[in-house]
């Protein structure tokens, strides 16, 4: 018997282990222990679904962020809709996962005086031998504020120009828009990026990114 999990990013192999007994939520709509654990290893947000939209679980990296549901709008504990002006509605998005189609779906919330905006990716988690199916979303918070950023310098002994290397990835920017938003070139951002993985005992910058977000 294998589980398989459509269209999800490869930072959660932890995941495949799920059976269908697994994710079919009790009525207490409550996840099973081993479903915690295993949401627990994803390094950053994530929120389980059952098909009809109840909220069955999140994961230890979700309750850190603070106000995380209120990204949702909540009706008798199921999802009806983003909370904020969303490039796509909650529905379409929500779907088409249970469909087993890849989605995602841009968030715009106020904050702080200012709009911050949250990604969201959704996928359908499934047992091939049953009906049986759950949606994990999948979400990026806005990026850390300046604050946060001087704490990480701070930790880690960055100069400015990685703190500010690391705020544009904690803002979901490819090493190239890194290039072009701090107007240096791309070899350069490959040079801060090799500083940053040094200073911070990581490899690559999916790890450099959880990390700095878990050390926030």
């Amino acid at each position: 018997m294998s589980t398989s999990i459509a269209t999800l990013p490869s930072a959660m192999p932890a995941l495949k282990a799920f059976h269908a007994s697994s994710f079919a939520a009790p009525p207490a709509q409550r996840a099973p222990a081993n479903v915690q654990r295993l949401l627990d290893g994803v390094p950053i947000p994530a929120i389980l679904l059952a098909a009809d939209r109840r909220i069955v679980a999140r994961n230890s990296a979700g309750e850190l962020v603070r106000d995380l549901l209120a990204l949702l709008a909540l009706s008798y504990g199921r999802v009806v809709r983003f909370a904020g002006a969303a490039s796509e509605p909650f529905e379409f998005v929500f779907a088409r996962a249970l469909n087993g189609t890849a989605a995602s779906a841009v968030v715009t919330l106020p904050s702080g005086g200012r709009q911050a905006l949250w990604r969201v990716n959704l996928g359908r988690l499934e047992h091939g031998d049953t009906d049986e199916a759950a949606v994990l979303m999948l979400i990026d918070p806005p990026a850390a504020s300046v604050g946060t950023l001087t704490a990480l310098q701070r930790l880690f002994g960055l100069t400015a120009a990685e703190a500010r290397v690391l705020a544009l990835l904690l803002d979901d920017c490819r090493p190239r828009e890194i290039a072009e938003e701090l107007q240096i070139s791309i070899t350069t951002v490959r040079s801060h990026l090799q500083a940053l993985f040094a200073k911070t005992g990581t490899r690559r910058q999916s790890e450099l990114v959880a990390l700095a977000w878990s050390a926030a």
